[in-house]
This record gives C-alpha cells, sequence and structure tokens, in this order.
C-alpha cells in the first residue's frame, strides 16, 4: 500500500515514464531508430529534387547533385532511401511493441495487486465497472502511450526541427510562406483541445458505466427475473448506451472538424507555395528558384 501512495504523488506522465527504465537500453535503441528514419525522410524529398534539377538541365544549390551523374544511380540511390527507411520503421514498432506489452504486463499485475488491497468501502466507492474498465481499457489504452504517442513526440520533434533547417537552407522565403500556417493551425489545436479532453473524459466514464451494468446484470439475472424487473433493466440500459452514443458522436463530430481542416490549411498553404515558385520559376533572373526546390517544398 506504500508503494502506491507513494506513485499516487507523481505525475500520470513521470509513473508512465518511470516504467520504462528497465527497458532503457531498448527505449535508446528505438530512439536513435527513429533518428535514422528522419534522417531518411528527411533525405528523400532532397535527393528527388536533385534528380528534377540534374535531369531538366537547371543547376540546383544541394549538395547531393553532383552524386547524380545518371538515371539508373539516382534511382537506385533513393530505392536504397526507401528501404532502409523501411527497414528501420520495421524494426523500431518490433522492438518498441515488446516494450509496451512487457510494460502492460506488470501494470495488469500491479492493478490487480492495487484492487486485491482495497477495503470494503472503496470497493463500494469505485463500484465493479469503474475497476473493471480500468484493469482493461484503460490498461490498454496506455499501450498507445508507449508503442504510439511517446516515441512519435520524440520523432515528431526532431523531425519537424529538420524540416525547418532544411526549407531555411533551400530557399527562406518560401520558408516563411510555409511558416504562415503555423498560428492559424496553433489557434484551431489549442481552441478545439478543451472540449475533446471533456468529452473523452465523459466517454470513459460512460464506459466504466456499461461494464459495470454488465458484469452486475449478468451476476444478478436471476434476482431481475424474480422480480420482474427486465424492462426496468433495459431502460437504464438503453439512457447509458444513448449517453454513450452521444460522446462518441461528439467525438466523430470534433474528428470532422478538425481534420478536414487541417487538410484544407495544408492544401492551401501547398498552393500558395505553388503559385510563389512558379512565378520565381517563370521570372528567371537572380531569384530564380529550381523545379526540384519547389517539388521538395511541397513534400516537407
Amino acid at each position: 500500500r506504500a508503494e502506491f501512495r507513494n506513485l499516487d504523488k507523481r505525475s500520470n506522465l513521470l509513473r508512465l515514464a518511470s516504467m520504462m527504465k528497465p527497458y532503457a537500453g531498448k527505449m535508446l535503441f528505438c530512439a536513435i531508430l527513429v533518428l535514422m528514419i528522419n534522417l531518411a525522410e528527411l533525405v528523400k524529398p532532397l535527393a528527388a529534387a536533385a534528380v528534377i534539377d540534374r535531369f531538366t538541365g537547371t543547376t540546383p544549390e544541394n549538395a547531393l547533385t553532383g552524386l547524380m551523374e545518371n538515371l539508373p544511380v539516382a534511382a537506385l540511390g533513393y530505392f536504397a532511401l526507401v528501404m532502409f527507411g523501411a527497414l528501420f520503421s520495421v524494426t523500431q514498432a518490433r522492438t518498441i511493441s515488446g516494450v509496451s506489452q512487457s510494460i502492460l504486463d506488470e501494470m495488469r499485475r500491479k492493478v490487480f495487486r492495487k484492487i486485491q488491497s482495497l477495503s470494503v468501502r472503496d470497493l463500494d466507492k469505485y463500484g465493479t465497472g469503474r475497476l473493471i474498465t480500468r484493469s482493461t481499457n484503460d490498461v490498454e489504452t496506455i499501450n498507445e502511450f508507449y508503442s504510439d504517442v511517446f516515441l512519435n513526440l520524440f520523432r515528431d520533434v526532431f523531425l519537424l526541427a529538420g524540416i525547418v533547417v532544411m526549407m531555411l537552407t533551400l530557399d527562406w522565403r518560401l520558408a516563411l510562406l510555409s511558416f504562415l500556417a503555423i498560428p492559424v493551425i496553433a489557434l484551431l489545436s489549442f481552441s478545439i483541445k478543451r472540449v475533446i479532453k471533456e468529452n473523452f473524459r465523459f466517454i470513459k466514464l460512460v464506459t466504466g458505466k456499461i461494464n459495470g451494468f454488465f458484469s452486475e446484470n449478468i451476476r444478478g439475472m436471476r434476482m431481475i427475473r424474480a422480480f420482474n424487473a427486465e424492462e426496468k433493466k433495459l431502460g437504464e440500459f438503453r439512457e447509458l448506451n444513448r449517453q454513450y452514443f452521444k460522446g462518441t458522436m461528439t467525438q466523430v463530430f470534433l474528428n470532422t472538424i478538425l481534420r478536414p481542416s487541417m487538410e484544407l490549411i495544408n492544401t492551401l498553404v501547398i498552393a500558395l507555395l505553388v503559385a510563389a515558385g512558379f512565378n520565381r520559376i517563370a521570372g528567371g533572373g537572380a531569384g530564380a528558384l529550381e523545379v526540384g526546390v519547389l517539388y521538395a517544398f511541397t513534400n516537407y
């Protein structure tokens, strides 16, 4: 019991992160693989840009141009980038999946030990459904933190930093034009975040109630039939089901706003890049732009 009291004093993220300590070596290996994946992702548009400019007769300003002496070599080099990126991705996914499942195995043991140590009053306070949800659905949801959120956050931070550096290096004017989308995306994300978070909590609460309802009613089905309470219990379930339906439909509605909005912003920025880039390609002169550089920008 002292162990769990100490755990409760720390933030949730720190508690989750602390469970990765026994697997620090594997997590470091995954982090290195993520960096290698990022490097491959960053170089691919640059390599394609060099190929395009090399064989359209323009003079690009990047270090890969000299390597593109002929088309077969360029194609094999690009294919090698794709293959290495895929190999690193598969290795990283398999490693982090093994780590996350090992952590979840230990977490389920801790949750079950915790439930066994609860007093009768605490068991009545939390209810069967909430405890079942905590030991099954919630533990499985935490799997996303280890296998998806944690490493993806690490990957995305470095990937975004690399993209910014690449874009500023290739053409700072186009880079600044691309960055116009950042305030719009930030405003949209932060304005909708609180609503999504509250609705997610509501869905988890109703899920716990539904699990508890099924557990208690299936266990007490003889008593329900003895008192002819089937219709009453059916009405209670319909109300819980209606609440869950309402919560999930709200989540779907919020997603239908957020994701298409991001796609629209992304498309508008690409359209701006193409328009500005085309004018500079057609105009020539000191501010001329290579076709390959414009292609790389639309990818980044």
